[in-house]
């Protein structure tokens, strides 16, 4: 039988090799991998009538970011994935010995992400709660997973109340199967389960205690069996591991965590996901790698045994739940990419203040211009527009940026600088380049692929964006949704450095793609000779926009000048004639014939 990609339904996210053996060794049934797409990473089978999509990192980054990646790629790739789940290892938290031992979270048991309330069953910790600098809040919980699988985990626990689980079946006959898997793979004995003293620290390499004082391990009654047994809490993941007994206990009492680990840490919000870890260790410093394979294991058969219980017609996909999936994971998507590019705040808070200042009516001479009207419609992909000081070229920067958005059906990018002598600690190159990408991005409903594929490799090894990795992305971006359109408004205040950087990456980017660029300066030789293919207009106080502008200052004057429209006509002529084209003039000349 042959499969396509709208035929998986289940994603199975693993973050190591051994987590993916284990889940792989789950499957009932293993397909063959789908073409043409690349599907490097990807495991595909099926347990019960469930479709299965098994996602691992590779490329040996094991990290909350490559998570967040892979959860994407999954979602992307599998336009019918209803539900994801993440099953691995962890650290435990146990609690006090209780006299009932399968109270008791011991290592192999399977801890399953749950609240009773209306959270979901992970608690993301950051550092600050680690080294008690910060409390947790509400919303530091994912959401709860969907109907489909709390339904079912509840099943599940009904069910274990008077038959036992399957998970110590299902790797028994994984083991039959294959018996050289067995060493590895099998319960680990309890014997070397070894639980110690929250005060007490391991002693010697790591890996093993042989020279840890057992006295100081902590006395727990033997199980009767040696199953798993399946606890339902809190599991707490954060971008830090912990190995220390004294903040594993502080969790716990605190919050009722039962597990602790790094990796879900990644997984996005709103994607409907269940977390299952099997326990290795028990966050504390004695920490070795013995328990790793066999509580892979127990949470991967955990996980078959739940799919086994989910009829398939419950997993197919409503169409508007598909979209509505879709739609968050794209805005997710675009908001991790966003993030990365720069942490500084954009232009718009800037370019709102600056058209405020406009008088209604003022700038309609520069729209209507041959020379703008002729850019604008691409038949020039560049416009120079030189001015002396007080020209108003800012604001006609602005007003063209609005022009350029208020165009009917527009679906060109439109992005801008505003450049400022006083701000050159942020005005670099990179700063710069970065906040034209995020104003483009910002504007796209979904990130094409071409784009994602330059964040993906700095996104799964936590890598800082270089500026050529930015300006890659521009070109791309601009080849995908083109034509663009970019307004940089005085240029001449950039520092020599970033202006030479800025003109050579604008240069380019009008070279290969078609982004159609608007420059605003002061009159400079060396601005104006990076331009020679661009036309020119040149910028000045028009005689009406500073009429205007005078007139909608009116009712600053005097009563006697307010009432009297002969009067003010010869006022503003005279302004008008002093200012001689300069805007801070004529905000001069006519404070002084207020006075």
């Amino acid at each position: 039988m042959s499969y396509t990609y709208g035929d998986y339904t289940v994603g199975l996210i693993c973050t190591s090799p051994i987590e993916l053996a284990a889940s792989t060794l789950m499957l009932d049934e293993k397909h063959p991998a789908l073409r043409p797409r690349s599907l490097d990473g990807f495991t595909l089978g099926q347990i019960g009538q469930h479709n299965i999509v098994i996602i691992w990192l590779g490329c040996g980054e094991e990290n909350a970011t490559a998570v967040t990646w892979a959860e994407n790629k999954l979602l992307h790739d599998f336009p019918n994935i209803r539900f994801v789940l993440m099953a691995g290892f962890g650290g435990g938290a146990p609690t006090t010995p209780s006299d009932d031992p399968n109270k008791d979270i011991r290592l192999g048991d399977v801890v399953v992400g749950h609240s009773e309330g209306n959270y979901g069953g992970v608690l993301k910790y950051g550092r600050e709660q680690v080294f008690q600098e910060g409390e947790f809040t509400q919303r530091d919980f994912f959401n709860k997973p969907p109907a489909i699988l709390t339904d079912a985990v509840s099943e599940l626990r009904a069910k274990s109340e008077t038959v036992r689980s399957a998970i110590s079946r299902h790797i028994s006959d994984i083991l039959t199967l294959k018996p050289g898997l067995r060493p590895k793979f099998q319960y680990q004995g309890h014997e070397h389960d070894e639980l110690f003293e929250e005060d007490f620290q391991h002693k010697g390499e790591e890996g093993g205690c042989e020279m840890c004082d057992k006295e100081r391990l902590v006395h727990r009654e033997p199980r009767d069996t040696n199953d798993p047994v399946i606890h339902y809490g809190i599991i707490g993941s954060g971008p830090q591991d912990i190995w220390n007994s004294s903040t594993r206990e502080r969790f716990r009492r605190e919050q009722g965590i039962l597990c602790l680990e790094t990796m879900a840490y990644g997984l996005m919000p709103d994607v409907p996901c269940l977390v299952i870890r099997g326990i290795c260790h028990y966050s504390d410093s004695h920490r070795n790698e013995r328990w790793q394979r066999y509580a892979a294991a127990t949470a991967a058969a955990y996980a078959k045994e739940l799919l086994q219980i989910i009829p398939a017609g419950k997993v197919a996909p409503a169409e508007e739940e598909l979209g509505i999936m879709k739609q968050k994971q794209q805005r997710k998507e675009r908001d991790d990419i966003l993030d990365l590019i720069i942490s500084s705040p954009t232009y718009e808070e800037q370019h709102a203040e600056i058209l405020q200042q406009r008088q209604p009516g003022t700038g309609q001479w520069f729209l209507e211009s041959p020379e703008f009207t002729m850019w604008l419609g691409g038949e020039y992909q560049g416009l120079y527009c030189p001015g002396a000081p007080g020209t108003g070229k800012t604001v006609l920067a602005s007003i063209a940026i609005e022009h350029i958005r208020a165009q009917p059906g527009r679906r060109s990018p439109v992005a801008f600088i505003y450049c400022n002598s006083k701000s050159e600690e942020e005005q670099t190159i990179k700063n710069l380049l970065g906040m034209v990408l995020h104003q483009f991005l910002s504007q796209c409903t979904s990130i094409p692929e071409s784009v994602k594929e330059v964040f993906e490799k700095p996104m799964i090894i936590g890598r800082e964006l270089v500026t050529l990795d930015i300006f890659d992305a521009i070109t791309r971006l601009v080849d995908e949704e083109g034509p663009a359109y970019l307004v940089i408004d005085a240029l001449d205040q950039c520092s020599d450095p970033v202006r030479e950087a800025l003109l050579t990456y604008v240069c380019r980017l009008q070279i290969y793609t078609d982004t159609r660029v608007m420059t605003t300066s002061r009159p400079m030789e060396s601005i104006e000779t990076s331009f020679p293919r661009d036309e020119t207009l040149l910028i000045r106080a028009d005689p009406g926009d500073v009429e205007c502008y005078l007139d909608g200052r009116l009712s600053t004057l005097p009563q006697c000048v307010r009432d009297d429209a002969d009067l003010w006509k010869e006022v503003k002529a005279r302004i008008i004639e002093a200012a001689n084209g300069s805007f801070p003039k004529g905000r001069y000349y006519l404070t002084f014939r207020k006075e």
